[in-house]
């Protein structure tokens, strides 16, 4: 969803301004890390962003929605570089869509699309890793479709509560009228990403930050803990 600056009055805007430069100023090592080591990510998950955020649709409240493709960036290159390259990839997206005049909400708006996705694909990665067995299918059904669907979910909350404050939106039922599209959105970001990941894994492990195949591909490896044993 791209955010207007009518929309927020302006001391919600500064505020994000300063969290967003401080989340940038400490993901910026990690971030150039990833740059060096896996260029050829960024330039493939950057082609991903230009795809899903095309993708636009609009709804009877004014409001325009479009996947997001954060889950996969995190499985990419991690969540500090998906920061940065959302940061980025916003500033001509909004100049194309809205004007000059609404960068003044580009760090709400990309603070709002990142980081609740990006916590729910770091906690899922979190829970696959401590909690089930190394199988090749949990990590693209848990990391990539399973973490797509609930960080969709994730950014339409935090997106709707935040518009939801805003004098435009006073008489609007978001709730009833808004949140089920990122239902809907969650189901094709679910598969786009689970697919991609799947692909990823069989022919371009090396694009996947978070994909070990000493952890993965092990031949002993399997969902039952019961066929593992010798």
């Amino acid at each position: 969803m791209d955010f207007h600056a009518e929309w927020f009055a302006a001391a919600p805007a500064a505020a994000a301004c300063f969290i967003l430069f401080c989340c940038l100023c400490a993901a910026a090592r990690p971030a150039l890390r990833v740059l060096r080591v896996r260029p050829q990510a960024f330039g493939v998950l950057l082609c991903f962003f230009a795809v899903f955020w095309s993708l636009d649709a609009g709804t009877g409240s004014g409001l325009h929605y479009h996947l997001l493709g954060v889950t996969l960036g995190c499985l990419m290159i991690g969540a500090p570089t998906v920061l940065w390259l959302v940061s980025l990839f916003l500033l001509p997206h909004m100049l194309l869509n809205a004007g000059a005049a609404d960068l003044a909400v580009l760090p709400l708006n990309a603070l709002a699309l990142t980081l609740p996705a990006a916590a729910v694909s770091a906690g899922l990665r979190f829970a696959e890793r401590r909690f089930l067995p190394p199988n090749l299918f949990l990590y693209i059904f848990v990391n990539g479709f399973f973490a797509a669907a609930l960080g969709m979910l994730a950014t339409g909350a935090a997106v709707l509560a935040l518009v939801s404050q805003s004098p435009a939106f006073a008489d609007a039922d978001l709730r009833t009228r808004s949140f089920p599209v990122f239902f809907l959105l969650g189901w094709g970001e679910a598969f786009l990403t689970g697919l991609f990941a799947a692909v990823f894994v069989a022919f371009k492990p090396h694009l996947l930050a978070t994909f070990d195949d000493n952890r993965y591909l092990r031949r002993s490896n399997s969902i039952w803990p019961s066929e593992n044993q010798p």
